[in-house]
């Protein structure tokens, strides 16, 4: 019997061992292009075609970065991107909250197959939405305009946010709309005053979700910005991208810069978005 026990011990053991070395490989082959973008943004070009190529810079210099914010270019494109994510999450959350509350709380004809309709509409390919946006937006002029990219954003976000806060929603009791009612609240006023209030993981969930898809988008802000004043800075760093050449100390600094505000957002909020997620993924 001990030796048994000493066996399934030591293969347990194994088994830990093998998992936890697979996850480290992971780590590192998903760290990798990370590392090397940001190392590549500090090295003299001498050092970025040397062969074979070499992971850490003998020389470290920050001309790149001084290359990317001396640009006004760059930074009104960072400014367009902080602009376009900030209030398309901000819409998205309160729109998908009064469309999440009426799923939730009220009874109406068509009720199901709207919530299907809704859902459904999150499982179509991108691609397939590019082409009736773009005719849509073009007639009612909003093609190069920061509100047609919010617009389009929002057609892609609400569905999960709509499902999300839903899901969030139902595991709320009713008597607590009942006794906000009660107490002379109306359907707004419970909502604004008594859901809300318990819906923040959900609602980090959703604002973190949102911003970004919204921050990294390329394909929508390719299609529907057009001028140098409306684009976003997924579109602005291929500035540095041209035929014969590309400009890859400052094209590597852009993508850095870039990645700041998703990676410092997921590592302050990662845990709220978790439990928004788990939470809101509720059968309803």
């Amino acid at each position: 019997m001990s030796r048994r026990l000493a066996s399934s011990s030591r293969r347990r053991k194994r088994n830990t061992t093998v998992i936890y070395v697979l996850l480290i490989i992971v780590s590192v082959l998903s760290f990798f292009p990370i590392l090397w973008m940001v190392l590549t943004s500090i090295k003299i070009p001498q050092q970025m075609y040397s062969s074979p190529p070499r992971l850490l810079p003998s020389i470290v210099t920050t001309s790149h970065y001084q290359e990317v914010l001396e640009n006004p270019l760059m930074l009104r494109y960072f400014l367009n991107s902080a602009i376009v994510s900030s209030i398309s999450t901000l819409a998205s959350i309160f729109t998908g909250m009064l469309a999440a509350y009426g799923f939730s709380r009220f009874r109406f004809r068509l009720k199901q197959p709207l919530y299907v309709f809704v859902l459904g509409s999150k499982m179509l390919p991108v691609m397939v939405l590019v082409i009736p946006l773009y005719i849509i937006f073009i007639r009612l002029k909003l093609v190069d305009n920061r509100l047609g990219l919010i617009i389009a954003y929002m057609a892609l976000t609400l569905p999960l946010a709509v499902w999300l806060f839903r899901g969030f929603m139902e595991r709320l009791p009713r008597e607590l709309d009942h006794a906000a009612m009660i107490d002379g609240c109306s359907s707004f006023q419970t909502l604004r005053l008594v859901i809300v209030p318990l819906m923040r993981p959900a609602i980090l969930a959703v604002a973190m979700y949102v911003f970004l898809l919204t921050w990294n988008d390329f394909l929508f802000a390719l299609i529907i910005t057009v001028s140098e004043s409306v684009r976003t800075i997924s579109i602005g760093m291929t500035f540095y991208m041209e035929e014969l050449f590309v400009n890859w100390g400052a094209l590597m600094a852009t993508s850095t810069l870039m990645t700041l505000p998703p990676m410092i957002i997921y590592i302050l909020f990662h845990k709220h978005l978790t439990l928004g997620l788990s939470e809101g993924a509720v059968k309803t």
